[in-house]
């Protein structure tokens, strides 16, 4: 079975504070991921090509304070797309262990028995449990440099086709934001009709939505490279009319990186099925 691990499904974070300062409004596209946290765990793994996380005993805290700290670590965890859970070690997960020293712990991310990487956080618990979290996801790639790519074998052939809207200035930054991300995740990227290519379209209808608001619908179809249709993605938001009108390009680029890690897991899906 071919593997596409290769899509590690990093945040945009500068795309998401010039979202935020423009409008208020946090990602309004972000589309939860099917695998995230329920299901087959080898599915998470395999599919989305990130390995969950286990936030083990932090030796030298009693009982309480061990089983609060991991919690909010692997909860502040959360705000970095990290897999965490500090109650139950799923398939393959790695293990973040600490030892506690006052005010400060060091930690070591293990795989088995490898040591990964080593860090230390200090501070009250909450501010801990906020720097912890945030050098685990630099540790394991979630911020920072991106992932190494592929071989080109081992990644899909992807053609973004086209995105249907009433004006270019509206579905070119949608376009090249799905492009450019999956080009990220590892993805070869066609530039136009390819032989073997998944294509990958998108629709998208502005309507008033009453009270200052545009109601949003993107609708993202993928075909297999022998013209299957392997499914669709929808995101759908209403959002102030002024916010729409101003600030277009960074909505778009959102919403455009948001669709792209549905579609990648639509292909994956198709693309690491066993081949008869």
């Amino acid at each position: 079975m071919k593997a596409w691990f290769a899509l590690l499904l990093a945040l945009c974070l500068a795309a998401c504070g010039g979202l935020e300062e423009a409008t208020g409004i946090p990602d309004p596209f972000g589309t939860p991921q099917p695998f995230r946290g329920t299901g087959d765990q080898r599915l998470v793994a395999g599919v989305l090509g990130e390995r969950p996380i286990y936030i083990g005993p932090i030796a030298n805290l009693d009982e309480k304070a061990d089983a609060a700290l991991r919690a909010a670590i692997s909860k502040e965890a959360e705000a970095f797309d990290v897999m965490a859970s500090s109650t139950a070690m799923t398939f393959q997960a790695l293990t973040l262990a600490g030892t506690a020293h006052g005010s400060s712990v060091a930690f070591t991310l293990f795989d088995g028995s490898r040591t990964l990487a080593t860090f230390s956080a200090t501070g009250d618990p909450a501010s801990l449990a906020a720097d912890a979290a945030r050098q685990l996801a630099q540790a394991i790639g979630r911020l920072g440099d991106l992932p190494p790519t592929p071989t080109p074998e081992n990644a899909p052939l992807i053609f973004v086709r086209e995105v249907t809207g009433p004006s270019a200035a509206v579905t070119e930054p949608l376009k090249r934001a799905v492009h450019d991300k999956l080009a990220e995740m590892g993805a070869r990227m066609a530039e136009g009709p390819a032989e073997g290519a998944y294509v990958v379209s998108g629709a998208i209808t502005l309507a008033d939505g009453g009270n200052g608001t545009t109601s949003i619908a993107l609708v993202w179809r993928v075909l297999a490279p022998d013209g299957r249709d392997l499914g669709k993605a929808d995101q759908a938001n209403a959002l102030p009319t002024d916010a729409v009108q101003k600030t277009w390009p960074e909505i778009a680029t959102m919403a455009g990186r948001a669709a792209a890690g549905s579609v990648a897991q639509i292909i994956a899906t198709d693309f690491n099925k066993p081949k008869s």
